[in-house]
C-alpha cells in the first residue's frame, strides 16, 4: 500500500469531478483524514469478490480492473480516476 502526502491528495482532488463543488476548507479536511486514504500498487488488490468492507472507495488516480474470483483474468469493467466502488459491500454488510 503507497502513502498519499496531503499534497499530493488535493492536487489529486481537484483532478477529479467528484470534489468540484467541495470548498478548499473541506478538502483540506479530507485530505487530512491520513486514516481514510489508502495508496495501492499496480496489481495490488482492493476489495475481493465476496468480502466484506466497512469501506467506500473513490478512485482518484489510476485505473483498478474488476474481474470475477473464477476467472480474474477477464476483465469486466475497468474504473477510471472519479469512479466509486465497494459501495454494495459497505451498504449491504455483505
Amino acid at each position: 500500500m503507497l502513502e498519499l502526502t496531503k499534497e499530493r491528495l488535493l492536487e489529486l482532488f481537484g483532478k477529479i469531478d467528484f470534489f468540484e463543488f467541495f470548498t478548499s476548507e473541506e478538502k483540506e479536511t479530507i485530505a487530512s483524514l491520513k486514516s481514510g486514504m489508502k495508496g495501492f500498487s499496480n496489481g495490488e488488490h482492493i476489495i475481493r469478490q465476496g468480502d466484506t468492507d466497512s469501506a467506500v472507495y473513490l478512485l482518484l488516480k489510476g485505473k483498478a480492473h474488476i474481474t470475477k474470483k473464477e476467472k480474474s483474468s477477464v476483465v469486466i469493467n475497468t474504473l477510471k480516476a472519479g469512479d466509486i466502488f465497494g459501495e454494495i459491500a459497505f451498504f449491504s454488510k455483505r
